[in-house]
Order: C-alpha cells, then structure tokens, then sequence
C-alpha cells in the first residue's frame, strides 16, 4: 500500500524500496500469492519508466509462480502486461500465445474475461503481428465490452487500434 502511495505520487523510488523490502519478507509458502502481487507491482513500476524488457522479467517470475495459484485474475493482469511488454518491444508476434490463452479464459458477468480481457490491448498486439482478422474482432469486442464506460486509457487503446486498424 505504501509503495502504491509512492507510485501515484511518481516518485519510484520510494515505491521500489519498499516493493523489494516486501519482497524480501514474502514467500511463496505463506505468502498465498502476496509474491506474484508483489512481481506485478513491480513490473508496473517500471512499465511507468518505460522499461519494458525489465519488466518484463518480473511478469515472468510472476507469471511462473502464478501457476501454483488457482487466480484466473492475476494470471489474467500478468498475461496482460506481457502482451504489453512485448508489443512495445517490437515483439507482438511472441505476444500472441498470450492474447489467444487471454481469449481462452472464462468470462465474467461484465464479459471482459476475467475482468482483465482488455480487448483493445490485445487488438493492437495482433495488428500489429499481422493478424488484421483478429485484431478487428478484438475491436469489436473492445468496443462493446467498454460501452461509455471506459477509462481515458482504454479510449485512447481503442482510438490507436482502430487507427492502425484503418491503416
């Protein structure tokens, strides 16, 4: 909680410190996914520093020790921020592995997945991989699951990819 105080106030920092010191302190044994939350933080962390390949090995660690929880939710936010990760390292072709097992995911009553589909994130990762198909059905899905309630972030995802969709 105080490393997400310091996160919202940018100062990384402070937010790492107490990230690693916690970290530190978990295990996985009575931890109950304390650690894989703890990845996830971190990886978010630097995803705000623009340091992908970084994060990236942490939603690894996160997404490895994931699988000993039965947490479609956090596997859902790590698959995410890979999906993220990689396209922005000009590797959406590797994130498609995780845009399909995001799609294979059971869907929840607001039918977004497991509240962490984001369609629009996963449309601009198969465009561009080539998967022009895929990535306007993502839309279309995107689109309908956000109805007017989406955030300015999910607008603007769904602005680009219907952009680079266009394109």
């Amino acid at each position: 909680t105080i490393a997400g105080c310091y996160s919202s106030m940018g100062q990384s920092a402070e937010a790492f410190a107490y990230l690693y010191q916690a970290l530190r302190e978990s295990s996985p044994a009575r931890g109950h996914g304390f650690d894989v939350a703890l990845y996830t933080n971190l990886a978010h962390e630097l995803f705000q520093l623009g340091d992908y390949a970084e994060a990236l090995k942490y939603i690894e660690e996160g997404i490895e020790r994931c699988a000993r929880l039965n947490n479609p939710y956090m596997l859902s936010v790590l698959l995410i921020n890979r999906v993220i990760c990689l396209t922005d390292l000009g590797r959406p072709h590797d994130a498609m592995a995780d845009v399909r097992r995001l799609q294979g995911l059971p869907a929840t009553s607001s039918g977004r997945g497991s509240e962490n589909a984001a369609f629009e994130t996963m449309a601009i990762a198969a465009l561009r991989a080539g998967e022009t198909d895929l990535g306007e059905q993502l839309i279309e899905h995107a689109t309908v699951s956000l109805g007017k309630e989406a955030t300015p972030d999910e607008q603007a995802e769904l602005i680009v990819a219907t952009a680079e969709l266009l394109v």
